[in-house]
């Protein structure tokens, strides 16, 4: 997981936590779950990340919770929903992403473009 929940219900991401600093209760960001979460620092090789134990029931995510196992595509797109509409309830600004998902389509016909010809057009144009 990147993201928690901290102590006073301000969300954080594992490379901005700081033990000292944020305290040492942290939890499932999933309203359904509020499951307790430990912090697995990056390495050299690896990047800071959040997970469960797993090792009593206050460690493991429930079934309502969007991390407890793979979710189709659908449920992925509404678990996303219900944790923006969760975050804009706690003032995090909107950010807008767009994203061209062209390619997936197998109708989709890229355009080509052939190189040759816009090179000579940039060579008469600065003549």
């Amino acid at each position: 997981m990147n993201s928690a929940l901290l102590h006073n219900g301000q969300i954080i991401t594992a490379a901005e936590y700081n033990p000292d600093k944020n305290g040492q209760r942290i939890r499932c960001i999933d309203k359904s779950c509020h499951t307790d979460l430990i912090f697995v620092p990056g390495t050299d090789s690896s990047v800071p990340y959040f997970k469960t134990t797993g090792k009593n029931d206050h460690s493991k995510h429930n079934e309502k919770c969007g991390f407890y196992r793979i979710l189709t595509f659908e449920e992925s797109i509404k678990k996303v929903e219900e944790y923006q509409s969760d975050l804009m309830e706690k003032g995090i600004k909107e950010t807008l992403i767009r994203q061209n998902l062209k390619k997936l389509d197998p109708d989709y016909v890229a355009r080509t473009v052939e190189k040759e010809e816009s090179e000579k057009r940039r060579k008469i144009q600065m003549r």
